[in-house]
């Protein structure tokens, strides 16, 4: 779990997120899964989430399997939102964000990357890779909830 601290000379850190937080993380975040292009930066994480009753973490249920560079990947890539028993939670409103996991250096990763889920299942249909490697992952992540990574995966020509 990553341990966030108050800026210097502030009293104390809201669990929302400000406009200016909102700024770094698109920044930041990117740092800590080992990508730098992996956020858009116009993606703006909302002042406030609902979050769906008991969700605790994110859950790959469609992961990336035969991905064609230059290609949508179907079946889309979907993740849902889960409470601690890892039930979907279906009336979950935490908008979750797609990107290129560690290990995925140079990789683009193209398509809506920062969806709402419906019923508590956020669907990617139009995702592209455009080149081709092995060994490549996504990370799911929201905020207020457990993270989740995909299996590895290989994008071929």
């Amino acid at each position: 779990m990553t341990k966030v601290t108050p800026a210097r000379g502030a009293r104390h850190f809201s669990p929302h997120f400000s406009r200016a937080l909102r700024t770094r993380v698109s920044w930041v975040v990117p740092a800590l899964v080992g990508v730098a292009s992996c956020f858009k930066p116009d993606i703006e994480i909302p002042s406030e989430q609902p979050l769906g009753k008991g969700a605790t973490k994110l859950a790959f249920v469609v992961e990336p399997a035969s991905v064609k560079a230059g290609v949508v990947v179907s079946p889309a890539v979907t993740v849902a939102v889960q409470n601690a028993d890892g039930a979907v939670v279906e009336d979950a409103q935490n908008r979750v964000l797609l990107a290129l996991g560690a290990g995925s250096p140079g990789l683009v990763l193209n398509g809506t990357v920062s969806v709402t889920p419906q019923s508590g299942v956020a669907t990617f249909a139009d995702l592209v890779l455009p080149t081709a490697g092995n060994g490549y992952s996504l990370v799911a992540t929201s905020p207020d909830l457990v993270s989740a990574t995909s299996s590895r995966f290989s994008v071929t020509p």
